[in-house]
């Protein structure tokens, strides 16, 4: 008796999770040869029959906007057969083998969405229903699905910022690994949620399931991409991702995996659309007695040909940060202002590269979604480590970049005798700048703010002076304008003016320390730094004089001084000079810090039994006061050593030190 069976395959998606790969992210093609290849083992018994065996597959390259079919062929015989790729054979063989070979071009899908879709989805095509209802694995009702879509989603009437927001926490908050690889086939989106944990396939799943449960329509692509992880042996693999369908512009790819949000790169190569993962890529028939059949998985070779240029920068950013100034253990924040470039919505992740130096309060990573033409300030709470050497100043480099490799690099310098700034008070910087952000109005005054003396010394005083004009086209009334604590109320300013306001400074701690000056009312907040330094006065120290305290007529000898600053402000302009008599050895120093100095003397240039050193170190300081300070050092000559002729050589010595004195 003939009988009929069908058998369906499926294999399991996966890339890595992914952070090196950004150097084929960023461009603009790429071009590979991709071999997809599988066969049936088959095993009969001594009078099995076959009429037909047929392999139907659905995972194969698909022609699109962003891949290029440059060539398709399917091996051994097999036909396009609308969606499918289709084997027939006719007669038993021991392994029955198929696949396709390609050349593609594949390019970034990324869909320009130049006007808001409003959310919720009030009417759809009713062709989209089958994309928001259960599926075996996407299972959307489930109600801890719902009320997490729904929390997430409060309050916000922008799909495309909904849909970036959902993607952006399953890629923060499901841990991708590696191990559920060994499972038989994809956990269900509520498993994945309630455990925290899953790969590529079951993140999309959860990011597909929170779609549906709110309304929008998401559907699973499989397909290829490329990674660099060291966790697989071969670049390219099988991946999934996502589509999200948009009223008025179509599907929308969103990778959770990678981290990409209206967007796949280049590297994503599409093969399939699905419902669901457990959707199979091949599905297999036959007709006969006697016959088992044995599919084995698919197995895909990809080579690249050819990488295209870097594509062109969609963001600008500039990055500073608030303090640039802070000692060991200091609080600090990171701003980074992003501007969209395009005429479309764009969301992007934001990285910072590491940095020994500081410990982050903040995901390393940020989503930053804007509307077109849109700036917004992303930001970073970051502590200084207290375990740094006193001995050095540390100038810390700060990366911030995209996977497309935008970036923006910024640096601030970390040293002990820095200002110290707490946790308290860098908490009250960032509420002051994100009502900045929120507050609108704030971007029609301009304030500036300035020292009159940025650096100031022990008992002197300084003011900042602040001017606060309004460019916009309010009146603006009961304005406060406050240095940290201290505040001047009441504060109008008519369309176009200008006031000047003044806060005296009497500071006496040591160091260097910026102020935030900030504006405020109803409708404004602003803020302004300003860098100001309290200095002490600069001063040194004469220390460890050495020489010989008796010598004999033809020794050789070396005097030996330091001379080194005991103020955190060194000296500039110094002079230094060693003296005997009328003879004097003079050094200039630019800028004093710690320097040992050394003089050979010999002997037999004496003039004297006793003969004393002087050495006198002397600048002006910055209020123009002369500053001088002396040391002195004997050397006493042996007396049996020095012969009558000797003692004639010394009364020459004298005469020539007394007449070089003159001349000098």
């Amino acid at each position: 008796m003939y009988k009929f069976f069908t058998y369906t395959l499926l294999f399991i998606l996966c890339t890595s999770f992914v952070f090196a790969r950004e150097d084929l992210a960023g461009k603009s093609y790429v071009v590979v040869n991709s071999d997809l290849s599988s066969s049936l083992e088959t095993q009969t018994t001594t009078d099995a029959e076959v009429d037909h065996i047929i392999a139907d597959l659905s995972f194969f390259p698909q022609k699109g906007s962003s891949l290029e079919i440059q060539q398709l062929q399917p091996k051994n015989g097999g036909r396009i057969n609308g969606e499918n790729i289709q084997w027939v054979w006719t007669s038993l063989q021991d392994n029955l083998s198929f696949g396709v070979r390609s050349v593609l071009k594949s390019y970034p899908s990324l869909t320009s969405i130049t006007t808001k879709t409003p959310f919720p989805v009030l009417s759809l095509d009713p062709a989209l229903q089958q994309y928001l209802v259960d599926t075996p694995y996407i299972d959307t009702s489930h109600t801890t699905i719902i009320a997490l879509a729904s929390s997430l989603a409060e309050g916000e009437t922008d799909q495309f910022v909904i849909v970036s927001n959902l993607a952006y926490w399953v890629r923060q908050n499901i841990k991708y690994n590696l191990t559920t690889l060994t499972a038989d086939a994809s956990q269900k989106a509520s498993w994945v949620l309630e455990h925290k944990t899953g790969v590529c396939d079951e993140l999309t799943n959860l990011f597909i399931a929170l779609n549906r449960a709110l309304g929008i329509p998401a559907r699973f692509i499989s397909g290829l991409s490329y990674t660099n992880s060291e966790s697989f042996q071969d670049p390219w693999s099988p991946h999934g991702w996502a589509e999200v369908y948009f009223p008025e512009y179509g599907w929308v790819p969103f990778d959770p995996t990678y981290g990409q949000y209206g967007w796949v790169d280049a590297t994503h190569i599409k093969m399939k659309e699905s419902l669901d993962p457990n959707e199979p890529s091949t599905t297999y028939q036959w007709r006969g007695k006697g016959i088992t059949l044995r599919p084995q998985q698919l197995s895909f070779v990809t080579e690249i040909k050819e990488i295209g240029k870097d594509l062109p920068p969609l963001i600008t950013m500039k990055a500073e940060v608030i303090k640039e100034n802070a000692g060991f253990g200091s609080y600090d924040l990171l701003l980074v202002n992003v501007k969209n470039e395009q005429l479309s919505y764009l969301a992007t992740e934001l990285k910072i590269g590491e940095t020994p130096e500081l410990l982050f309060r903040d995901s390393p990573r940020q989503l930053v979604v804007l509307s077109p033409r849109e700036e917004k300030k992303v930001i970073w709470r970051f502590q200084t480590k207290k375990e740094l050497s006193p001995v050095y100043r540390y100038q810390v480099p700060l990366l911030i970049y995209t996977s497309r490799n935008e970036n923006a690099t910024t640096s601030f310098e970390i040293a002990e005798y820095h200002a110290q700034y707490t946790q308290e008070e860098i908490d009250e910087s960032l509420e002051r700048l994100q009502l900045e952000e929120k507050k609108m109005y704030s971007r029609e005054v301009d304030l500036r703010c300035e020292a009159w003396d940025t650096k100031f010394y022990e008992h002197q005083n300084t003011n900042i002076t602040c001017i606060l004009q309004n460019k916009g086209n309010v009146y603006l009334q009961n304005l406060e304008v406050c240095l940290e604590k201290r505040c001047k109320q009441s504060i109008h300013l008519g369309i176009g003016q200008a006031k000047k306001i003044i806060f005296p400074i009497t500071w006496n701690t040591l160091g260097d320390k910026e102020l935030e000056v900030h504006i405020q009312n109803k409708d404004i907040n602003k803020i302004f730094s300003v860098k100001i330094e309290r200095a002490d006065f600069p001063d040194f120290e004469i220390k460890n004089v050495h020489a010989p305290q008796k010598v004999k007529f033809k020794d050789v000898f070396t005097v030996y001084f330091t001379v080194s600053r005991t103020s955190r402000d060194p000296p500039k302009d110094v002079t230094i000079v060693f003296s005997r008599g009328g003879v004097n050895k003079i050094w200039e120093v630019s800028e004093l810090h710690e320097q040992v100095y050394a003089i050979t003397l010999y002997a037999e240039d004496f003039d004297a039994l006793k003969n004393v050193f002087d050495i006198t170190v002397y600048f002006t300081a910055p209020d123009g006061e002369y500053v001088e300070k002396k040391a002195s050092v004997t050397v006493t000559l042996d007396s049996s050593t020095v012969s009558l002729n000797r003692r004639i050589r010394m009364m020459f010595n004298k005469l020539v030190n007394t007449i070089e004195g003159w001349m000098e």
